[in-house]
């Protein structure tokens, strides 16, 4: 059984935009609040990996919608990754990964935008984003 939380995650950025003009505190809190306990609810049914994903591009996804910065808002979804996987019990690392396999697909028009967001918001974030986007196009 595969868990969709795509469609949901966007649905409530969406709903949580028309509350608050800051779209970067949206998309941390909706990722994370969505993410923990989806993934400890589907672990065993499916790979945190999907899960992950399916939300993160579902956040982004809703803030393309409502028009609001891509580039800074996928800074503030990653800076999320690092609590998500201490309370999550996996790899930090493998959790943002998984989160830019999510951003890639939504930003397609915006990569060189958001690489340097996350250069600037942590060194190697932008290589490591270069990876993402390879592994999107391959």
């Amino acid at each position: 059984m595969e868990y969709e939380f795509e469609d949901i995650a966007r649905e409530i950025v969406i709903s949580r935009l028309n509350e608050s003009a800051d779209a970067h505190t949206v998309a941390a809190d909706v990722a994370r609040a969505i993410l923990v306990p989806a993934i400890a609810t589907t672990r065993t049914q499916q790979e945190p990996r999907m899960t992950v994903v399916s939300v993160c591009r579902g956040v982004m996804e809703g803030l393309k919608r409502g028009g609001k910065d891509l580039p800074e808002s996928a800074v503030a979804l990653l800076e999320q990754m690092a609590p998500v996987a201490q309370e999550s019990y996996l790899d930090g690392r493998d959790c943002k990964a998984w989160a830019m396999e999510a951003i890639v697909p939504v930003c397609r028009q915006e990569l060189a935008a958001v690489r340097a967001a996350l250069e600037r918001s942590c060194e190697g974030d932008g290589a490591a984003f270069d990876r993402a986007v390879q592994t999107a196009g391959n």
